[in-house]
């Protein structure tokens, strides 16, 4: 048995419901907060455009693609509900 844990195979984060529900939470007002209004007249200068592109619409775009990494990382740390175990054990042949 290794002290260290090298060479086992690392498993994701797992983290407690309340962490968890947190963690939604906190991306919805997040999301909440990156497309409410005021924010966005911020970034609806008249004539600013990135690459020929209003700079509106990259940050919408941007802000958008960051919620869904969000989103992505955070259900990666959600630990599978665990499997139920079958009723009856698999028959065992005999081998001959």
């Amino acid at each position: 048995m290794e002290a260290n844990g090298a060479g086992a195979a690392e498993a994701p984060e797992v983290i407690e419901p309340e962490r968890e529900t947190a963690g939604f939470i906190a991306l919805y007002l997040l999301g909440v907060v990156l497309f409410s209004p005021l924010l966005l007249t911020v970034f609806d200068a008249a004539g600013a455009r990135v690459a020929g592109v209003p700079l509106l619409f990259v940050y919408l775009f941007a802000a958008w693609a960051v919620l869904i990494a969000l989103t992505a990382w955070l259900s990666r740390r959600i630990d599978d509900p665990p499997t139920a175990a079958p009723l009856r054990p698999e028959p065992q042949s005999d081998g001959g």
